[in-house]
């Protein structure tokens, strides 16, 4: 269906009625922008003769990689053009299927990447000015590797696992900087306390990072209004994710609740007071 790859003037470009994607597309944009600025464009957009001015191409698939050309000041974006104009079925059905189709990558090949390249490059920081990967992705999923010494140490002699290590580490980094004595200290108090408290303890360190961990279990044993939820899941789903609970070293429960709060940010749901 596509006739031809050409650069489109921007200012030629509509926006209309194929765009399926419509709750987050701007999301991350300057992390796409970074990346495009980078590497360029690796996938042209596809584009149509308006329906309302033939002069005008209306835009069937890729709103956001159009949005990051935008945010970098570009002029002309790549694009495969179908040299007609397209029904709304037609539209709908390409723009569905490039993303239905687009499978996000696995939690493991995910793991295995950023395990690489935090290898490859040492530090999150030089990982994203390498690659121009999302920061904060490649700091979900590299664990063991990037642990300071004090707590890999720990981990190394079963004393500490992986999962607790890592929010320990990063509830004791401000600013970039690690904090070896804050690490071992909140160490020693999430281990004492059980899921409910522990979570708490990490949500009360986040808002206040500089705080004494003294003051911060005092805080987060306090009465609080958090939503507290118990539910059953079917043999194939709690099959599933004791699995992930076990890839992620934590217990189940905690997986649960890490995995709702993270769909429930990334829909845009979370409100910071």
């Amino acid at each position: 269906m596509i006739e031809r790859y050409e650069d489109i003037p921007i200012e030629k470009l509509v926006i209309d009625r194929f765009q399926v994607r419509k709750s987050n597309t701007g999301e991350e944009i300057e992390t796409l922008a970074a990346s495009i600025q980078e590497f360029g464009l690796l996938h042209p957009i596809v584009v149509s003769i308006s329906e309302y001015d033939s002069a005008k191409w209306e835009v069937v698939c890729g709103q956001r990689r159009l949005l990051a050309h935008k945010k970098l000041g570009k002029q002309k974006i790549k694009a495969g053009v179908i040299d007609r104009v397209l029904s709304e079925d037609e539209g709908l059905a390409i723009s569905g299927n490039e993303n239905v189709h687009q499978l996000d990558m696995t939690r493991t090949d995910l793991i295995d990447l950023c395990e690489k390249l935090f290898l490859r490059y040492g530090t999150l920081k030089a990982v994203w000015e390498k690659t121009r990967l999302p920061y904060d992705m490649v700091r979900k999923y590299v664990r063991y590797s990037r642990l300071e010494p004090n707590l890999k140490s720990l981990v190394d002699n079963n004393a500490l696992p992986v999962d607790l290590a890592i929010k320990s580490q990063d509830a004791a980094t401000v600013d970039g900087v690690y904090s070896p004595e804050r690490a071992e200290e909140l160490v020693d108090v999430l281990q004492e306390s059980d899921d409910e408290l522990r979570k708490r303890i990490l949500e009360v360190n986040k808002s206040n990072p500089t705080a004494e961990v003294s003051k911060i279990v005092e805080s987060a044993k306090k009465p609080d209004t958090r939503l507290k939820i118990s539910f059953t899941m079917g043999p194939s789903y709690g099959d599933a994710l004791r699995k992930y609970a076990e890839g992620q070293d934590a217990d189940p429960s905690v997986a649960a609740q890490d995995m709702l709060e993270s769909s429930l940010d990334s829909m845009g749901l979370v409100e910071n007071n």
